[in-house]
């Protein structure tokens, strides 16, 4: 008897550690309708130092210093999937919203999905779009779909992995790179989900010799995630990003805080 409790302790012990390990792939599965919704809100603070006499030519012309813009935008689309053929399914993201939204209500992407592989977006339908930016904005979320894939790995909890994406700050007519590096840190599973922490480090690795650039940022954030879905429920991101800039005429400082929130049902 005391034996057999023994084994069965033993089992119970083994499958709560292999429970603790997923393997996590962020991936569309076929026939099956994901509901999302995106807020972002960033806030940018611009403050002149100097010189002398463009400070004083500011306050005559009584303008703003420090400058503030904030800007806010919600998206809502339906993506869906169809049948699985001769390796891959078609994908169909459709957005939600009015003429007024920053994405027109009924803008269409069409694509497909071959297992295992990042979304290809083929085709777009937005007859409320001009035609050149039509092009721009289904790259853009080719862009996006290829930065939220990440790559297949077993993880358990307490373990890291982390991601590097390269990002390009223009300023005037000029085009600074900083290196995003993100660590996403597996907390727990629970209830076939698993919760996981972001962290973020921005660092420059450009250098510019007619416009000085020193930038500095970091984030946090949260992750929640279908394991049987292979897909993100939640990614919520706060981040500051610090600039200095300057050059012979002119110092100014620059701070970026951002907020973006992703949601996602998920249904059949």
């Amino acid at each position: 008897m005391k034996k057999l409790l023994l084994i069965l302790i033993f089992f119970l012990v083994s499958y709560e550690i292999h429970a603790q390990e997923i393997l996590f792939k962020v991936a569309y599965k076929p026939n099956l309708i994901y509901k999302q919704s995106m807020e972002s809100t960033s806030k940018n603070t611009v403050t002149y130092l100097g010189p002398n006499e463009l400070l004083k030519r500011l306050e005559e012309k009584k303008l703003e210093n420090p400058k503030y813009t904030l800007s806010k935008n919600y998206i809502e689309s339906t993506n869906s999937t169809g049948n699985f053929k001769n390796g891959q399914f078609p994908l169909t993201i459709k957005f939600e919203g009015d003429d007024k939204s920053i994405i027109p209500g009924g803008t269409t992407i069409y694509g497909h999905v071959i297992t295992d592989k990042t979304p290809v977006l083929d085709s777009i339908n937005a007859p409320k779009l001009d035609s050149l930016y039509r092009i721009d904005f289904l790259s853009t979320m080719q862009k996006v779909i290829s930065q939220i894939s990440l790559p297949e790995q077993k993880i358990k909890s307490g373990e890291s992995f982390v991601r590097e994406i390269p990002t390009n700050i223009p300023i005037g007519k000029f085009n600074f790179n900083l290196t995003n590096t993100i660590t996403y840190t597996l907390k727990k599973i629970k209830n076939k989900k698993a919760y996981f922490d972001i962290t973020q480090v921005y660092a420059i690795n450009s250098k510019n010799t007619d416009l000085s650039l020193k930038a500095s940022g970091e984030g946090k954030g949260q992750i929640i995630y279908d394991i049987e879905n292979t897909f993100y429920l939640l990614y919520e991101l706060n981040s500051t990003i610090n600039m200095l800039v300057s050059n012979e005429e002119m110092n100014f400082k620059v701070v970026t805080e951002s907020i973006t929130k992703q949601s996602t049902n998920i249904s059949k």
